[in-house]
């Protein structure tokens, strides 16, 4: 793990705003403070777009993880349409990790109290049907 001080980690690699703010963000979320993440992901997306290169995982990294601080926050409608469009971004750039990502999440609010909202059966669809036709592709 690295330790990032004033923007520059322990390899001495300087670090752009948007990966602070993300990594401030996940952290107050996996802390079990998700409102106070959403000022710090809405700086990461802020940094985004004026940043002058932009990996295409990115985008796909913020929604996904302002998805799951929205749901986390109680608001499942805007997590799981965030979930949706982070699973097609990263779909988009081929990261099978973020995929991944978004499907364990799937996986967390089908067995909790989120289960019932009508989001939660949207992006299962979504993450079986991509799913589905990536294999069939593979075939």
């Amino acid at each position: 793990m690295l330790i990032r001080v004033e923007g520059i980690d322990a390899s001495k690699k300087e670090s752009i705003p948007f990966e602070i703010y993300e990594t401030r963000g996940k952290i107050y979320r996996d802390l079990g403070k998700p409102t106070e993440a959403i000022p710090y992901l809405e700086l990461a997306e802020q940094a985004l777009v004026s940043a002058n290169s932009v990996t295409p995982r990115w985008p796909a990294l913020l929604e996904i993880s302002r998805a799951q601080t929205f749901c986390d926050a109680g608001d499942m409608k805007k997590g799981t349409e965030l979930a949706r469009k982070g699973f097609i971004l990263a779909y988009q750039c081929h990261s099978r990790r973020q995929m991944n990502w978004v499907r364990k999440f799937l996986r967390k609010l089908e067995s909790g109290p989120a289960r019932n909202h009508p989001g939660v059966p949207e992006l299962k669809h979504l993450v079986y049907e991509t799913y589905m036709n990536m294999d069939n592709a593979a075939i």
